[in-house]
């Protein structure tokens, strides 16, 4: 399986080995460490990278890629198309988180602009000002979401399991086994496999070599 982690990368770097085994232990191939950007526009973190290029070194039992969790910011687009921001292990998926409290402006032209990338969104039912039908909108833009097992208790995340409007699953705070055996209860095995493992193909093996970003 392959996991996006946003978590490991903040915590001491024995704490960060004691996780990335866990998840080796519970089968976990890959994982896509990322870290926050442009939250009040900021993106430079030398220090994580650091974190990152260490655990590298350190770890070699499991594969370690890195990127970042892009906050929606005006100077998104600049950022990403002067690289100064991490697209998912140099592919061209780009993980994008949005604010919860107001609605972004401008995004589906945001959306249209970004092209070249393809966007992963970042627990799209947090968004309040978003429901089904404004989902569907962006799925048929293009965007891809992902979710962690802990969202499954939400109703909305739920629905968009049974939809197959899902794209990605990952791991997030800790294992739930209720929750791992809710998961697969909701979906078929076949679906369950493009979530966990088939669809992050596209990313971990970095088909797109555009502006490839060397860390």
């Amino acid at each position: 399986m392959v996991d996006i982690n946003s978590n490991i990368l903040q915590l001491p770097i024995d704490e960060a080995k004691l996780e990335l085994a866990k998840l080796e232990d519970r089968g976990y191939s890959h994982v896509i460490l990322v870290y926050p950007v442009l939250i009040d526009g900021e993106y430079e973190f030398p220090e994580i990278i650091n974190k990152f290029n260490q655990l590298k070194e350190d770890v070699k039992t499991i594969d370690l890629m890195l990127g970042n969790l892009i906050y929606y910011h005006s100077s998104m687009l600049h950022r990403l198309k002067k690289k100064q921001v991490l697209t998912l292990n140099n592919s061209n998926y780009i993980l994008l988180t949005l604010p919860c409290d107001a609605k972004p402006k401008l995004l589906k032209q945001a959306i249209i602009e970004l092209e070249d990338y393809q966007i992963i969104l970042s627990q799209p039912h947090q968004c309040s000002y978003y429901h089904y039908k404004e989902l569907v909108e962006l799925k048929e833009m293009g965007v891809k979401f992902l979710i962690t097992y802990e969202d499954i208790k939400y109703r909305l995340v739920r629905k968009l399991l049974k939809k197959h409007m899902i794209d990605f699953i990952a791991s997030g705070l800790g294992k739930n086994i209720e929750l791992h055996k809710r998961f697969k209860k909701l979906i078929s095995e076949e679906y369950s496999q493009k979530i966990v493992r088939v669809n992050y193909n596209q990313i971990i093996h970095k088909p797109w070599t555009k502006g490839i970003i060397i860390v």
